[in-house]
This record gives C-alpha cells, sequence and structure tokens, in this order.
C-alpha cells in the first residue's frame, strides 16, 4: 500500500494528532473531507477550515479533497451529501466558495463527483457540464469517485463511457474506487464489496489520459478477508502502471 486517505474530522482535536503523526511517517498520506458543504450558500466556517488546515499542515499535504455537494443549510445540518442543483447560480456560489477554501488553505481543492438517488432537472446544463464548468471556473482539481459516476450511470440510465468522456479528466489528482450493492433494483454506493469489473474498464480509460493521481479504495463496511484487499491494490496499481 502506497497512499492513505485520512478523513479530516476524525483528527481535528490535539489529542488524535499523535496518530496521524504516526500515519504520516509510515505512508504517503491524503486529507479526505465530509463536511465542507462547498454548494451552500452560506460560506464555508472560518474554524472549521482553520481545524482543516491544521491538518494538512500536519501531513505536509499538496491539496485537500471534498465533495461537490451541500451538507448543510443555515441552522440545520442534514447528515448526507446532498446534489447540487446544475445551474449558474450553482456554479457562482461553488465559485465563490473554494476560493474561500483555497485562500484559507493555501492548498488546491479537489472536488469529488457524487451519487445521486434522482436528477434534480435543470434547463441551464447536465451534471456532467455542470462538473466540468465549477472546475474550469474556479481551477480545483478533481476527485474522481469512478464507482460514483459508474452507480449513477446504471441508475438513470446513462452510458458510463459517454459519461466520462465528458468529465475534465486532465485535471484528476485523485481517483476513489470501491464496490457497491443491489437493494430494490437500485445500486448502492455501499463501499462494501470489491470493486466490479466495469468499474476497473473505466480505470483504464482515465489511466490512458493521465496517470498522475493517488488511487483509493475504499471498503468502509462487509470486510472482506484482507488478501481480497490486497489483491485488489495490486489490480489498480497494474492497471495504472501499464
Amino acid at each position: 500500500m502506497d497512499t492513505l486517505e485520512v478523513l479530516s474530522e476524525q483528527f481535528f482535536d490535539s489529542k488524535s494528532r499523535e496518530l496521524l503523526r504516526e500515519l504520516a511517517a509510515a505512508y504517503h498520506v491524503v486529507p479526505h473531507g465530509t463536511g465542507l458543504s462547498i454548494g451552500s450558500f452560506t460560506r464555508p466556517r472560518p474554524e472549521y477550515l482553520q481545524s482543516i488546515r491544521q491538518v494538512c499542515d500536519e501531513i505536509g499535504a499538496d491539496y485537500y479533497s471534498e465533495h461537490l455537494c451541500m451538507t448543510r443549510a443555515p441552522g440545520v445540518n442534514m447528515g448526507h451529501l446532498g446534489p447540487l442543483l446544475p445551474s449558474r447560480a450553482s456554479v457562482d456560489i461553488v465559485a465563490r466558495n473554494v476560493d474561500i477554501v483555497q485562500n484559507e488553505l493555501g492548498l488546491p481543492l479537489a472536488l469529488e463527483n457524487i451519487t445521486q438517488p434522482l436528477i434534480l432537472p435543470s434547463p441551464d446544463m447536465s451534471e456532467a457540464e455542470f462538473f466540468s464548468e465549477v472546475i474550469d471556473r474556479t481551477g480545483a482539481l478533481v476527485l474522481l469517485d469512478i464507482t460514483n459516476l459508474y452507480t449513477n450511470c446504471v441508475n438513470q440510465g446513462r452510458d458510463p463511457d459517454a459519461e466520462l468522456s465528458h468529465m475534465p479528466l486532465d485535471r484528476v489528482r485523485h481517483v476513489h474506487l470501491a464496490g457497491g450493492r443491489w437493494r430494490d433494483d437500485v445500486l448502492v454506493d455501499s463501499h462494501s464489496h470489491p470493486v466490479p469489473d466495469a468499474v476497473w474498464e473505466l480505470l483504464k480509460t482515465v489511466s490512458s489520459i493521465t496517470r498522475n493521481f493517488n488511487l483509493i479504495i475504499e471498503h468502509d463496511q462487509n470486510y472482506a478477508d484482507p488478501a481480497t484487499i490486497v489483491s485488489q491494490v495490486a489490480r489498480a496499481r497494474e492497471v495504472v502502471l501499464t
């Protein structure tokens, strides 16, 4: 294993920093977050950004990654990665917030595409066009979650290869792979099973365009035999490097 991704919110308190330092001494560590709410109309919270910066400084991060979504509204914590309406107004809000975050952290922000349980209709642009316009407007990097892209396409009846072709692959700096499960005819991004073959094929496409990225295999539940996870790491290395 070459790279380890840590959830930054788990290391905001000073007591956990020693573990973070130990991890950074053993692995190349990249920080990831879930609570920035980059698509919220309200601006990012200064105290939250200060905590993120402390984590990034501790491990010498060269970028910070988060989801292109909203998790908060004034007075409300949604507890979920909520999709954004793909509109020019949303692009304006995200661009303002990305600028605030990158200035405060002194680091590039890498934005991740999320799974969406429904399609939010918009006269302005498609989901992929929205993602690309945000990246073009902000100069942010991309955390390409290939499994999220594949899951959305399966559930919404779209072609994953066509969807991938509309993503800003030249900006990819970080990649997520995972395996999901079926529930009532819906593919769920549960991070609970091995990466499916269709997602490996999409990784091959990405790797034919760029190989300058960190790759993380997400497995958060229904833990497999360690040998299975190690074999997936080896397969990822083979796909990207050959």
